[in-house]
């Protein structure tokens, strides 16, 4: 953006529009915290317990949201909330499929943040059966493995690193 035709009273009207944004989005997010922190201390309680392995629902509003570490079944699968106040679908957002140990998931193009690999994981790059690749980065990875820089190195079962 450039500021140097912009007056002064253009400037400052741009930094208060910028102030007013960031003090909204800031509120937003304080008050996500605050309302995640009430439904967690009300579940088992006023608002039914959910996230313990059973059919995932649609959410209809904050207190039917999911929260990290929260397990469902969908699809015939089983998943695990990555992020609180987990609103969307097992398989689109926010979730990562379990399992079984001794298992593997095949790599996917993570969709966002909430998604991104966590350091150790072990997947399947490009399809089950070939290469398995770990995540040696020290926070969640979204790189494609085998891309220079993506911090996914080779990996065999046996733990010989090739």
């Amino acid at each position: 953006m450039d500021f140097t035709d912009m007056t002064d009273e253009e400037l400052y009207e741009l930094i208060e529009a910028a102030q007013t944004e960031l003090g909204r989005r800031q509120s937003q997010a304080t008050f996500d915290a605050q309302i995640a922190e009430v439904v967690k201390a009300a579940r088992g309680n006023v608002i039914p317990d959910r996230g313990k392995g059973e059919p995932w629902e649609p959410v209809k509003g904050y207190q039917d949201v999911y929260f990290k570490g929260d397990i469902v079944a969908h699809n015939g699968k089983t998943w695990l909330s990555n992020i609180d106040n987990n609103a969307g679908e097992p398989g689109i957002s926010g979730w990562t499929e379990q399992v079984e140990e001794g298992e593997y998931l095949v790599w996917k193009q993570p969709g966002g943040y909430e998604d991104a690999y966590e350091p150790g994981v072990i997947v399947w790059y490009p399809d089950k059966g070939d290469q398995l690749y770990k995540n040696v980065h020290n926070a969640g990875n979204a790189w494609e493995p085998g891309t220079p820089g993506s911090q996914w190195e080779p990996y065999t079962p046996d733990g010989d690193e090739s």
